[in-house]
């Protein structure tokens, strides 16, 4: 048996402070078999000041914006369209502060969908994602809806 405590550096990507490598990792790479690792929770987070962004961080809805790599051209808001009105947008948002990690059985219909929505435009797009609480959220009526991720 081998207790390691919390996940720490398991992830590329994580909340964790840089000086949390933790211990998993080195068991794993030992040949250890791991259990209970659903139990460990992941989702957005900032990465310069890793914090998870849960609770009130969604709840005052802000707008999600991405970039190009260099953070500051082709600014976008980039979820809109892949909800069909802005009303189920904004109440994914909001209900990601009280279901913070993700959860792949809350992709399709729920909250999870803005993880999947984020690692698109960040890992496979190449953007960066920023939270923008300086303007409300914009409808984009007129765009069409996006299917199949």
């Amino acid at each position: 048996m081998f207790a390691a405590g919390g996940p720490g550096g398991l992830y590329k990507t994580s909340v964790y402070p840089t000086v949390h490598t933790g211990g998993i990792g080195l068991a794993l790479l030992a040949g250890a078999k791991a259990q209970s690792l659903p139990e460990s929770q992941y989702g957005m987070a900032s990465i310069r000041f890793r914090w998870n962004v849960s609770g009130t961080y969604m709840q005052v809805i802000p707008r999600f914006m991405s970039t190009a790599a260099d953070g500051r051209s082709d600014e976008k808001e980039f979820m809109r369209p892949f909800f069909a009105n802005s009303g189920d947008m904004n109440s994914m948002v909001f209900l990601k502060g009280y279901q913070w990690p993700f959860d792949p059985r809350k992709v399709a219909g729920g909250s999870s969908i803005v993880d999947i929505l984020v690692y698109i435009e960040t890992v496979i797009k190449g953007r960066r994602v920023f939270l923008d609480y300086r303007k409300n959220p914009g409808s984009l009526i007129s765009q069409p809806v996006q299917r199949g991720l």
